[in-house]
C-alpha cells in the first residue's frame, strides 16, 4: 500500500530542482531529461561527434552519471536491496506488452510534445512558460483519465487490476508470477551493468571524436589554402576564395570556442545529474505505484490515494523557479544580481570575443500548437498506464528492472523516433 510521505517528497523534490538550478545557472541549459535522452538516440552525430556540438555533449555526461549514481544508491541502500523491494516496490501493474505499449506512447508524446514532468514540470512551469502550462495540464489530465478510467484495454494489457484487490486469489497468483518478470535478475542486472559501462565509453568518445572531426576539418583548410596558391586564379575569384577560407577560419574558431565550453560543462552536467538521481530515490518517485497512487482518483474514498507527487512537484519548482530569478529577462521582481550568461562562461576570454555560445539555452517559442498538444496528450496516456515517466525508467533501468530495462525503453525508443518523424505531418 502506497502512504502519503511529505517530508521525505518535500527533500527529494528540493533535490530535483536543485538539479534543475545548477543546470541552469551553471551551464544555461534546461534539465530536461526526456530530451536529453532522445538527443543522444535520435541525433547521435550533432551531439556526440560533431565538432560542433561543445555545448551538446554534456548530456552524455548527465547521462552516464545519472545510471552510475541510480546503481549506487540502491547498492548502498540494503533496505531497496532486491530481495526485499516487493514491499517498497509492488509488482508491475502491467504486463510486458502493456509495457511496450506504455514506453511506444511515452517516447512518441515526449518527443512531439517536447518535453515531460521534467521538462515542462519542474523546469518550464518555474519560468513560467505558457507551453508548459498547457503541456502540464494536458498530460496530468490524460494521465489522471488513463489511471482512473477502468477503460477495457487496461483489462488485457495489465496483470493486477488498478484497484488492487488482494481478496482474488487468481490475482495473487498473477501477482506473484509477475514478481519474476518485474524484480532484476542476474541476467538483467548483467545487462544494466553494461549499460552503464556503455554510457561511459560513450563519454570518452566525446573528447576523442570531435577532436579527429577538428583535424579533418583543418586539413581541408590547408588543402584549399595550397591549391588556391598553386592555380594563381584572378584576382575577383581570388577575393571570392579569400572570403570563402576566411569564413571556414571563423568557422572552425567559433567550432574551438564552443569545445572549450565542454570540460566547463561537464562537471555541472555530473552535479546535476547525481542530484536529480537522489531525489527521485528520496521522494519515492522511483516507485510506479506512488505514481499510480497518486494518478488514481478511485483511491480517494478507499483511503489510499497518494499526494507525496504534488509535494515533490510543489518543492521542484519553488527551487527551480528562484533559479529564474537570476536569469536575465526571467527574474520575477527586480534583481540586481542577474546572470546574462551561464556561469561557467562568464569573465572568459571566450565570452568576451565571441557571444554567440554565452547564452542561456531558455526555449523561447510561446505557440501552443496541435504538437504540443497532441504529444503532451500521448504522453500523459502513457504515463498513467504504466506509472513511468523517463526519469524514474532510467532509475530503474540502471538497477536491472526486468520489464522497465527490457520491455518500456526499447519501445520508448522507438516512440521517440517515430514522434520526431511525426513533426513533418502534425
Amino acid at each position: 500500500m502506497s502512504v502519503f510521505t511529505p517530508l521525505s517528497g518535500s527533500l527529494g523534490g528540493s533535490l530535483i530542482g536543485f538539479s534543475a538550478v545548477s543546470l541552469l545557472l551553471g551551464n544555461g541549459d534546461i534539465m530536461g531529461c526526456s530530451g536529453i535522452v532522445a538527443s543522444i538516440f535520435i541525433h547521435p552525430k550533432a551531439t556526440i561527434c560533431s565538432a560542433t556540438s561543445g555545448s551538446e555533449r554534456w548530456k552524455v555526461v548527465f547521462l552516464a552519471v545519472f545510471l552510475l549514481t541510480s546503481k549506487l544508491i540502491m547498492k548502498a541502500n540494503k533496505d531497496m536491496d532486491v530481495n526485499s523491494t516487493q514491499e517498497e516496490l509492488p509488482p508491475a501493474l502491467l504486463s510486458d506488452l502493456g509495457y511496450c505499449i506504455a514506453g511506444l506512447l511515452v517516447g512518441f508524446g515526449t518527443r512531439l510534445g517536447n518535453g515531460c514532468t521534467s521538462g515542462h514540470g519542474i523546469c518550464g512551469l518555474a519560468r513560467r512558460s505558457k507551453r508548459s502550462f498547457a503541456a502540464v495540464i494536458t498530460f496530468m489530465s490524460t494521465a489522471i483519465l488513463t489511471a482512473t478510467i477502468p477503460w477495457s484495454p487496461k483489462k488485457w494489457l495489465s496483470i493486477t487490476s488498478s484497484s488492487g484487490n488482494d481478496n482474488d486469489d487468481n490475482q495473487d497468483d498473477s501477482v506473484l508470477d509477475s514478481l519474476e518478470s518485474f524484480y532484476p535478475t542476474a541476467s538483467s542486472i548483467l545487462v544494466s551493468n553494461i549499460l552503464i559501462i556503455g554510457s561511459f565509453i560513450l563519454l570518452l568518445l566525446t573528447f576523442v571524436l570531435p577532436s579527429i572531426d577538428r583535424v579533418f576539418d583543418k586539413k581541408k583548410v590547408t588543402l584549399a589554402e595550397e591549391g588556391e596558391e598553386s592555380r594563381g586564379h584572378e584576382q575577383t575569384q581570388g577575393q571570392e576564395q579569400e572570403q570563402s577560407r576566411e569564413e571556414e577560419r571563423e568557422q572552425s574558431s567559433s567550432q574551438q570556442e564552443s569545445n572549450q565550453y565542454y570540460p566547463r560543462k561537464a562537471p555541472v552536467a555530473a552535479l546535476s545529474a547525481a542530484t536529480f538521481s537522489a531525489g527521485l530515490y528520496v521522494s519515492g518517485m522511483i516507485k510506479p505505484h506512488k505514481i499510480h497512487n497518486f494518478l488514481d482518483l478511485k483511491l480517494i474514498p478507499q483511503g489510499a490515494w497518494d499526494a507525496t507527487l504534488i509535494v515533490v512537484m510543489g518543492c521542484g519548482l519553488f527551487i527551480s523557479g528562484l533559479g529564474y530569478h537570476f536569469v536575465k529577462g526571467h527574474n520575477t521582481f527586480k534583481n540586481d544580481d542577474v546572470l546574462d550568461c551561464p556561469l561557467i562562461q562568464k569573465s572568459t576570454s571566450i565570452t568576451k570575443t565571441n557571444n554567440q555560445n554565452a547564452k542561456f539555452n531558455i526555449p523561447t517559442n510561446t505557440k501552443i500548437d496541435r504538437q504540443l498538444i497532441f504529444g503532451s496528450a500521448v504522453f500523459g496516456v502513457g504515463w498513467g498506464l504504466g506509472s513511468l515517466c523517463v526519469g524514474t525508467a532510467l532509475f530503474l533501468a540502471a538497477n536491472g528492472y526486468q520489464q522497465v530495462l527490457i520491455s518500456w525503453w526499447p519501445c520508448m525508443i522507438i516512440g521517440s523516433f517515430l514522434g520526431e518523424k511525426a513533426k513533418k505531418y502534425i
